[in-house]
């Protein structure tokens, strides 16, 4: 049987774990058997998806550290082929240089192409094929896979096991009436009382919305902070009664200040919430708002045939920005670009449109 390592360093996300899960229990189904490997910071999202890693590797100080940690780890590791979910090369460089099999997956292509860091691009140009996940088909320009020489980019869509295809299609909704109940059910079990106003959901990892704390540079963070003020201040004076759902603290708290005392908008934060209330939210809100368009949960939201609209935050991040462009063309969302002019009341504008019901 074909050994397979699931290598999950520096990956701690909803959409990082998600894929690995999905990846994780499609194998099983094939009849394998998957071994996981993280890194000792990267664990939180792991009971979420009901996962827990078969080795642990202590987490370094810095790339060199890091770097030595990684390669001593899996040293103790027997497999024949790697998956490494991350744009970074730390795992994949122990695969290359016991010339293993290894495929990397990731959202969006590598930020950095240089040597001797954590993006070496020896590594790159020696793994089996870079891995590019999207829910449709993402034509990359070749001006961007210019940027890569010698890097074999493929673009596939996200992992999914039968089991989780059959859910996702029970999740569809049947009728008005069905669902109206689940939003009233939904609500309700947030505290309130669903009146039938809007939901606007919105969709963004929490590391993208801390002030302080996260992998972003200062200048990308600014202008995550300022969409998100921006958002939260066009939304209230509008003056719609809404209810606005976030699955994480630091975007509820930009969202409160935003909003001010304004009774007409109930801000209902769920950290943490499960997985299946995670997708319950992508089928059921009458809109989803998020800064990406190839994330995981751009695909579940398409899967259980919700609503979405793309603000790509920050600008030019993993070429969100031409992704967003491309699926706004072949409609599968609404996009309306970071630093849009009120662009709360476009939201609400958007919703019952054509393009909405289409």
């Amino acid at each position: 049987m074909v050994k397979v390592l699931l290598f999950t360093g520096f990956v701690a996300n909803y959409g990082g774990i998600s894929k690995v899960a999905k990846a994780y229990r499609h194998l099983e189904e094939k009849g394998l058997d998957p071994k996981i490997v993280t890194v000792s910071g990267y664990l939180s999202n792991f009971p979420k998806f009901n996962l827990k890693p078969d080795f642990v590797i202590p987490q370094g100080k810095g790339f060199e550290e890091n770097t030595r940690n990684v390669l001593e780890g899996l040293d103790s590791c027997s497999y024949d082929v790697m998956v490494s979910f991350m744009q970074s090369t730390y795992g994949p460089k122990h695969a290359v240089q016991n010339n293993k099999r290894v495929v990397m997956v990731a959202g969006g292509l590598p930020r950095e192409y240089t040597k001797g860091t954590a993006y070496d691009q020896e590594v790159y140009k020696k793994i089996d094929a870079y891995v590019s996940t999207c829910h449709f088909s993402w034509q990359i320009p070749e001006e961007v896979k210019a940027k890569y020489p010698g890097m074999t980019i493929k673009v596939l869509s996200q992992p999914i096991n039968e089991k989780q295809r059959t859910n996702l299609r029970s999740l569809r909704f049947t009728s008005a009436d069905n669902l109206n109940q689940r939003r009233q059910d939904f609500i309700k079990m947030r505290g309130s009382n669903y009146d039938g106003s809007p939901i606007v959901a919105i969709r963004m990892s929490p590391d993208y919305a801390k002030t302080k704390d996260t992998f972003l540079p200062q200048h990308e963070m600014d202008q995550v902070q300022a969409h998100l003020k921006s958002l939260g201040q066009t939304l209230s004076s509008s003056g719609q009664r809404m209810y606005l759902v976030t699955e994480n603290e630091p975007v509820a708290d930009v969202m409160q200040n935003a909003f001010s005392g304004n009774h007409n908008i109930e801000v209902l934060s769920v950290p943490f919430s499960p997985y299946k209330d995670s997708l319950e939210l992508s089928a059921i809100a009458d809109i989803n708002i998020d800064r990406a368009t190839r994330n995981v949960v751009q695909s579940e939201i398409a899967a259980v045939g919700g609503y979405t609209i793309v603000s790509p935050c920050p600008k030019n991040y993993m070429h969100e920005d031409i992704t967003a462009e491309q699926a706004a063309k072949e409609g599968l969302i609404k996009h309306i670009p970071v630093g849009t002019p009120d662009i709360g009341q476009k939201v609400l504008d958007y919703l019952g449109t054509k393009h909405y019901h289409d």
